[in-house]
């Protein structure tokens, strides 16, 4: 007879292969989602225009705001998100950088709803295919969580490309907490309550708006966030990201060793900035100022 523990790891693993693969619940939930996205749009700070780049991995969207002979700046959000997340520093970023948002594919976004293979080198060719189509030839490249994951596995293939890095609380590099998992689970079936709760513990620290509680609601209503374990990059990848390099991490991040990850980038980036934020937590965000002036500053 099967034990109750064996059943329960069979229906994890069923569960994560279900919602890895099925990522948006209903096309009426994704219409939702989509519509809210846009309403975000629509009280834009700056302009902005909307571009369509079709890639291996299907249709991409990408955001563009700022002067065209500004350097460029790729912006890349995290998982169970968009590039709506940048609203809160979009007018810094454009003083300085014709600004790049990039929905990434199988997210909450505009983009193609399939997902790629983090173990392998398909994000780096998925961000690759966009950046040719957008003739740019080097520029600075800041992601956050699983877009710091996306971002690193871009530069170690393309060193000559990127500029300067920036990687909020990124995956990678660091251990990778899963016990929250099933709690954040749990909580995308208590409505605002759920969605006011996973808030507080993803972005612990932070004030975050109820415009931002219920579009995360919206979100975990109509969307399977991936659960699956981030791969983690050799000592020898990571030791070729010769060009300056930012991590910022927050101290109560619920999702990986904020501790482990930057003493392990200490040891293998050669040209690394850090710093720990003592009472932040994952989700990391209006973060422009101190990312503007790594940017900026003289080499």
């Amino acid at each position: 007879m099967l034990s109750l523990t064996y059943v329960n790891d069979i229906n994890y693993r069923i569960e994560v292969l279900f919602m890895n693969k099925v990522i948006f619940k209903s096309e009426d939930k994704k219409i939702k989602i989509i519509d809210f996205y846009n309403k975000i749009l629509r009280r834009w700070p700056v302009s902005y225009e909307e571009i369509n780049v079709k890639t291996k991995y299907g249709d991409t969207n990408v955001l563009s705001c700022g002067q065209k002979n500004n350097p460029p700046l790729v912006l890349i959000h995290g998982s169970t998100s968009n590039s709506a997340m940048w609203i809160g520093d979009i007018e810094n970023y454009v003083k300085y950088f014709r600004v790049y948002m990039i929905d990434i594919p199988g997210e909450p976004g505009k983009s193609q709803a399939v997902r790629f293979d983090l173990e392998t080198c398909e994000p780096a060719e998925w961000l690759d295919q966009i950046i040719v189509d957008l003739k740019i030839k080097k520029f600075y490249l800041c992601g956050i969580s699983l877009g710091g994951l996306i971002s690193l596995n871009y530069t170690i293939r393309n060193v000559n490309k990127v500029e300067k890095l920036v990687l909020l609380c990124p995956g990678g590099i660091g251990k990778q907490k899963m016990k929250w998992i099933p709690y954040l689970l749990s909580m995308s079936f208590l409505g605002w309550y759920g969605a006011k709760k996973s808030i507080e513990k993803v972005c612990w620290g932070e004030e975050v708006h109820d415009e931002a509680i219920y579009y995360h609601q919206i979100i975990t209503k109509g969307f399977n966030p991936r659960i699956d374990k981030f791969p983690v990059f050799s000592d020898e990848q990571l030791n070729k990201l010769r060009m300056k390099t930012f991590i910022i991490f927050g101290k109560m991040d619920i999702f990986f060793d904020s501790e482990e990850t930057i003493k392990r980038a200490k040891s293998t980036i050669p040209n690394l900035k850090y710093e720990i934020l003592e009472d932040k937590g994952h989700g990391l965000i209006n973060k422009s100022t101190q990312i503007v002036d790594f940017l900026i500053e003289e080499a």
